[in-house]
């Protein structure tokens, strides 16, 4: 399981996704400062919404869990990917 707290994990997926803070609020049935606080590690999810986040999310309840990240996701990244971005050639 990675070290990576749950809120900022959820952050991450959201944003592979190309989805907006705003975007899963509405999925949710959330305000978007609700969403920012989880993502922020200041509020938690009950299960029935983080069952509906990853619905949203397209993953499974036990890869948001344990942070990993399915493999459609780096096969959706790795299109966007930038090594630039990172001082890599």
């Amino acid at each position: 399981m990675s070290e990576m707290p749950f809120g900022s994990y959820i952050a991450s997926l959201r944003k592979l996704r190309g989805k907006t803070q705003k975007d899963l609020a509405e999925a949710l049935h959330y305000t978007p400062q609700a969403i920012s606080k989880i993502e922020r590690g200041e509020g938690s999810l009950p299960l029935d919404s983080t069952i509906e986040c990853c619905r949203y999310l397209d993953c499974s309840l036990d890869s948001l869990y344990q942070r990993e990240l399915p493999p459609a996701f780096f096969d959706e990244a790795k299109d966007h990917f930038d090594p630039a971005a990172l001082g890599e050639s």
